[in-house]
């Protein structure tokens, strides 16, 4: 990985929107507000926002989103998003194209690259901001996980040296409330490390064949998985406890009071019951409440799916 040098400046730009081809996994981003939660949704034909209260779209200024990114991320004060995007270069007899990070402020459309891998083999993937709003961490092809310290970015520093800090190796890095761990992915399990790289990873119990782990910003205890029997669930780092929130879905979410999950499936109509996938396969943005299991479908395009399916057990 090698060293960014960035000059903080303020650029006010314009930007057009326009169709996009957005990777499948990347249709949804969240923005969370103080009384409100809203959704970035990619396409078509432009990229949209609606509220989590009712699946309405809403008026929201979108024009710093570059369409050629993906996986955007928020800061925590909404000031700054995080994003991949491809940038070719030219090394020996070949072209070629690597995903870098970078960060733009959602108030003026200043944009830099905070990433460089022209030298490497690897895409710095999926940039996760740390609570504090501080630090990013990232991981790259070779399955290894990074922070990276954008303060100098956020407090306009002179002379801003980016330096990325290996941490451990795995895919899939999210931070705990207190930024002190992060939780990840290595192998087909889920592990928890010190955000410092110093202390032994801890494999987290009944966590085997489980994948996208999502710590919960309200409690330290809870992390959000996707595994491959139960579906989307919870594991409990205190009582070493699993519970299958039984039900099919990807792109999980937490809401930011940690009583929901959001997550798109397209197994689901309105009532919550599972529908025939292979008769429909319209995707939607589902909330779940978990106290009351209790399933709320926000988008409401392609209803007119009628075959149904039992629960998953």
């Amino acid at each position: 990985m090698n060293k960014v040098y960035v000059s903080v400046c303020i650029l006010v730009f314009s930007l057009v929107i326009s169709s996009c081809g957005i990777q499948e996994e990347n249709k949804i981003a969240i923005r969370t507000y103080p009384d409100n939660i809203f959704y970035l949704m990619f396409g078509p034909p432009s990229p949209f926002v609606i509220s989590a209260n009712d699946g309405k779209k809403v008026a929201h200024d979108i024009s710093y989103i570059n369409l050629d990114g993906v996986n955007f991320a928020w800061s925590p004060d909404g000031q700054w998003v995080v994003y991949n995007r491809q940038v070719k270069y030219i090394g020996g007899n070949r072209n070629y194209a690597q995903l870098e990070i970078f960060m733009t402020n959602t108030k003026t459309g200043y944009d830099l690259q905070i990433t460089n891998n022209q030298n490497s083999t690897g895409n710095s993937n999926k940039p996760k901001w740390s609570p504090d709003g501080t630090t990013i961490s990232y991981w790259s092809d070779s399955e290894q996980i990074f922070s990276l310290d954008v303060s100098c970015i956020i407090y306009y520093q002179e002379n801003c040296q980016l330096t990325p800090r290996f941490i451990v190796s795995g895919i899939n890095p999210d931070w705990s409330p207190d930024k002190q761990r992060l939780v990840y992915e290595h192998g087909d399990s889920i592990y928890v490390v010190e955000s410092n790289g110093i202390i032994k990873p801890e494999k987290l119990a009944n966590s085997d064949n489980c994948n996208s782990p999502k710590w919960s910003q309200k409690k330290q205890n809870e992390i959000l998985v996707n595994c491959a029997i139960g579906g989307i669930s919870i594991i409990d780092i205190y009582e070493n406890r699993i519970s299958n929130l039984k039900i099919a879905g990807y792109n999980a979410l937490w809401s930011p009071d940690g009583e929901k999950v959001v997550f798109i499936s397209n197994q689901y109509d309105g009532l919550g019951a599972p529908i025939g996938w292979e008769k429909c396969h319209a995707e939607a943005l589902f909330f779940l409440d978990i106290q009351s299991g209790e399933i709320q479908r926000l988008t409401r395009e392609n209803n007119e799916c009628i075959l149904w399916y039992a629960l998953i057990p």
